[in-house]
């Protein structure tokens, strides 16, 4: 199984049946752990391989799936040593998981959970009281089959260059007499749908001048769902316009290029 194969097919695991994890193996999972990422390289890491079924029932006191455990790996870290020694064991957590996940045995990271009982369970590892305990990797065979807990689409999450934001594009009122005027509504309407957006805080006038666009007022604001259904509230008015930007930095040359060069594609 290649890493991208274990990447897709890697799921968290709670209800395991036993079976024989030969100690090699464990190894092997645990030397995936110790050749993660490490910030500066410092490694304030170590791991206990457990397969002792008295220690292990003792560690059920974090979630009770855990009896049920063929061995569980635990990774201790020196927070002293590092102040990225979280960043660390999540590192070598996710490289010990696919590294399970390659050689055909479930597994789940337990950690939340293992907090909340983390100095009774430094005892029974005789862990030291300066060393922190707060994963655990209980490791098995499924008790049945099933599939990776559904992501987020690809598309909605990955972004090119930058984070996308919303090109909010109001109508002035062109009569030099009703200038005053049209600033004022183009203000109104700007309140009335920022007013609707829930953590939309902040936004940025950009002034039409700058763009060589002198018929419209533009407003470059974060990426919302919400603020293009304020905007077709308005639609009516055939005063504002909303379209997404893939790359923000790319407004003002896309503007002076092109004023409608913008498009609303996600």
């Amino acid at each position: 199984m290649n890493v991208f194969e274990a990447i897709e097919q890697r799921r968290s695991v709670r209800s395991l049946v036993p079976t024989e994890i030969p100690m090699e193996d464990l190894e092997k999972i645990v030397d995936a752990g110790r050749l993660a990422a490490s910030g500066m390289n410092t490694q304030p890491r170590e791991f206990i391989i457990i397969t002792d079924k008295k220690i292990i029932e003792q560690l059920s006191m974090a979630q009770g799936f855990i009896r049920d455990a063929s061995a569980v790996i635990a990774i201790v870290a020196d927070e002293s040593a590092s102040r990225f020694w979280l960043e660390d064991m999540s590192a070598s957590t996710s490289n010990m998981l696919l590294a399970a996940t390659a050689l055909g045995y479930a597994s789940c990271w337990v950690e939340g959970t293992l907090l909340r009982v983390e100095d009774e369970a430094k005892k029974v590892l005789g862990v030291p009281a300066d060393k922190k305990l707060i994963v655990a990797i209980p490791l098995g065979k499924a008790a049945r089959a099933g599939s990776q807990a559904p992501k987020k689409p690809f598309d909605e999450i990955v972004h090119y260059d930058g984070i996308p934001a919303i090109l909010l594009r109001i109508s002035r009122l062109g009569d030099r007499g009703k200038r005053a005027k049209g600033k004022m509504e183009i203000s109104v309407m700007v309140r009335e749908i920022m007013s609707g957006c829930e953590r939309i805080t902040n936004y940025e006038l950009l002034h039409a001048p700058d763009f060589g666009v002198r018929s419209s007022e533009f407003f470059l604001i974060p990426n919302s769902d919400a603020v293009l259904s304020a905007c077709a509230l308005h639609a009516d008015r055939s005063r504002c316009e909303a379209f997404r930007v893939r790359n923000p930095k790319s407004v003002h040359s896309t503007l002076v290029a092109n004023p409608s060069a913008t498009s609303n594609s996600k």
